[in-house]
């Protein structure tokens, strides 16, 4: 873990981030396996949601295939997101090519 020793006080999402850390650390992240362990009666399956084909453990939430992000549509709703919100505010007429000239940005390449 990190350390903000040259700072006194922590924000809300760093303490968030060191709590994760230790949990995952300490294999106490609340999966379905641990869930099932703790509470026999309400969860009958420890079978992940989304793709049931392996126990949801710690291991299984980091690598699920089906977890995985397309990036390539994380792209394009990016640049969808930024046309919308600009097109709003400005004149039409100026941003007809907009998502054209975002998706020619090189810092928006994705090789």
């Amino acid at each position: 873990m990190l350390s903000y020793i040259d700072r006194n006080v922590t924000d809300n999402k760093e303490t968030r981030q060191r709590a994760f850390n230790v949990k995952l650390f300490n294999n106490e992240l609340p999966t379905l396996e641990k869930l099932k362990d703790r509470f026999p009666k309400i969860y009958e399956n420890n079978s992940c949601i989304r793709c049931n084909l392996e126990k949801k453990d710690q291991v299984h939430v980091l690598t699920c295939p089906k977890n995985l992000i397309d990036i390539h549509s994380c792209r394009n709703k990016l640049i969808n997101l930024l046309v919308n919100k600009t097109t709003t505010v400005a004149c039409e007429d100026t941003c007809k090519n907009m998502c054209k000239t975002l998706e020619a940005l090189k810092e928006l390449h994705i090789p």
